[in-house]
């Protein structure tokens, strides 16, 4: 038998608050993680700092909450969004993987951190969307 829906939203949700917890770790307090040391808050390089800590950190905000829910949703209608969701995941986490650390004002190139947000609210939103219409349709027979 497969893995159960609640048990697969919960490690969902877990882990989201574990990223956004070692995100602030990794802004806030390096030297609890034996990165520097103590007294020194700005001894990580800027592609860890603003490449990976930063994005987590100020930008999945919406994850938890959702994932929470997800562990409140019909069985049917939750493996059928986890069959919909990687359609749109995948390329938005290429587009942020391939977008620049900082914002480049300039250039007109979003940062790293703003891609992600417009990425986790656009997934979010399409899930919402998504499960909203499953439940629609599930409602009419």
């Amino acid at each position: 038998m497969g893995m159960n829906q609640k048990i697969f939203a919960s490690i969902l949700f877990l882990f989201s608050l574990f990223t956004i917890f070692l995100s602030y770790l990794l802004i806030f307090y390096p030297f609890v993680l034996n990165l520097c040391e103590r007294g020194y808050s700005n001894c990580l390089s800027e592609n860890i700092l603003l490449g990976i800590a930063s994005p987590f950190y100020w930008s999945t905000y919406l994850l938890p909450p959702f994932f929470l829910g997800l562990i409140f949703i019909k069985k049917e209608i939750f493996w059928a969004w986890v069959k919909f969701i990687p359609w749109f995941a995948l390329p938005a986490l290429l587009l942020i993987i391939v977008s620049p650390t900082i914002d480049q004002p300039f250039q007109m190139t979003p940062g790293r951190t703003s891609v992600t947000e417009t990425m986790v609210q656009l997934i979010v939103g399409l899930s919402v969307l998504f499960i909203a219409f499953k439940y629609w349709r599930l409602r009419r027979k």
